[in-house]
This record gives C-alpha cells, sequence and structure tokens, in this order.
C-alpha cells in the first residue's frame, strides 16, 4: 500500500510538472504570435508574384526578425516584386477555403502553401485531411503553375511536446508526410519534406539553435534551415 501511495504520489508530480511545462510553451507561444508581423509587399510592381498561404509557420512566427520568415526568405531568392501572404496562426487545412477567398489576383508566379501542423497536433483524420487539402490545390492550380507546398518537420522532435507524446506525435508526422508526398506526385505539385530522422535532426541535436522560445515553432535559424530544403525547387 506504501509502495503503491509513493508510485501514486511520482505519477501525479510528474503529470503537474508536465501541465505546468506546457502551459508555460503557450504562454511563451502566444507572446511571440502577438508579436510577430508577417511578410508581404503589396507593391504596384508586379512583375514576379509570390501567393503565400498557410499556418503560422507560414506567417514567421518564432523569427526573430520578418525577413528571415520563409515568405521572405523565398521572396528575396525568387526576386519576387509583389508578395500575398494570407497566412493565419493555428490555421488548419479546413481553414484554407477562407484564405483562397481573400486572393487577389488571377494568376500568381509562384504560390507557396505551408499547412497541417495544426492538423497533426490535433490528431485529425490523416485522410479527410488529404482529401481537403486536394481539392484547395486543385483550385490553386487555377491561378498558377508552379505550386510548393510543404507542412513542419518533426512535430514530435519539438521540445514543447511532452515526452510520453513525443513517439506518437512522430509516427503521425510521418504519416502525414506520407500522405503529402503521394499527394503532391499525384496532383503534379512539388511537396518539400521538413522531415529528418532524429539521429540527424538539427532541431532534436540543437534545439536551443532551430527553435523558438516557445520550443515549438522554428527560430530565425530554424526558418533558414527549412529554406535551404526548399531552395533547390525555386
Amino acid at each position: 500500500m506504501k509502495y503503491f501511495l509513493i508510485m501514486t504520489g511520482i505519477v501525479l508530480i510528474a503529470l503537474l510538472f508536465i501541465f505546468l511545462r506546457v502551459r508555460y510553451y503557450i504562454h511563451i507561444s502566444k507572446n511571440l504570435i502577438d508579436n510577430t508581423v508577417k511578410f508581404s509587399n503589396n507593391s504596384n510592381d508586379t512583375t514576379k508574384t509570390l501567393l503565400v498561404l498557410g499556418d503560422s509557420t507560414a506567417y514567421g512566427v518564432g523569427a526573430l526578425d520578418t525577413k528571415d520568415s520563409l515568405p521572405a526568405l523565398i521572396a528575396s531568392s525568387t526576386g519576387a516584386t509583389y508578395v500575398e501572404n494570407h497566412s493565419i496562426s493555428g490555421a488548419k487545412i479546413e481553414d484554407l477555403p477562407a484564405q483562397l477567398e481573400k486572393i487577389k489576383k488571377d494568376q500568381y508566379d509562384t504560390i507557396v502553401l505551408q499547412i497541417g501542423a495544426n492538423n497533426i497536433v490535433a490528431r485529425d483524420d490523416i485522410h479527410k485531411e488529404s482529401q481537403k487539402l486536394e481539392e484547395s490545390i486543385k483550385k490553386l492550380q487555377k491561378v498558377s503553375k508552379r505550386i510548393i507546398f510543404l507542412t513542419a518537420g518533426n512535430v514530435g522532435g519539438a521540445p514543447a511536446i511532452p515526452f510520453p507524446l513525443r513517439s506518437y506525435y512522430r509516427n503521425l508526422t510521418l504519416a502525414y508526410h506520407k500522405k503529402f508526398q503521394i499527394l503532391g506526385d499525384t496532383l503534379g505539385v512539388v511537396y518539400v519534406n521538413l522531415y529528418d530522422e532524429p539521429s540527424i535532426d538539427p532541431f532534436i541535436l540543437h534545439p536551443e539553435v532551430y527553435f523558438a522560445a516557445d520550443m515549438f515553432h522554428p527560430s530565425s535559424d530554424g526558418y533558414k534551415l527549412w529554406f535551404s530544403k526548399i531552395k533547390k525547387y525555386l
């Protein structure tokens, strides 16, 4: 009986620690979101146009400077003179139709779509989400011949994810990557897989460098690392 009470006490303390730790990171994440300005450039020069859609990673949450966000890095690399960014922090795949309604032009040179991380965190059904994503991508194909879409790297590798759940989220992330890759191949659009095996994943090996203060979103260095994987497709 005494042993049982001790073990129960240890488990309860561990659960309390996990709860407080998650709450702490959520608080930091909200502050990052509130203080992030997404990159866009609604100039009159439409020589090269870029459309950005997606979630907080397309918004640039975690980057110390807006110029370090993925849209800014991609715009600089492609020489985009006009950048339209309708991404929203917290967006999921089912939120894409609302973002599509905000599109201002009939054609874009490049479209970057980064979505799915919040669906993974919420453990949404992968097949249903893939169908919804397919519908949105087909609509986007009508306004651009070059679409690049991606999601997060290894969600389970984020230190903000409680340790007991990291393996589960890693496997779920892999399932999403596989499904998205098939979708990209089927539709003829570029899917950039940001996943690295844990043993070589810089985010896991050096979390203090590649994660922002909330230990969930990428830091400036994290976005630059992601960009290095995207660059060859631009």
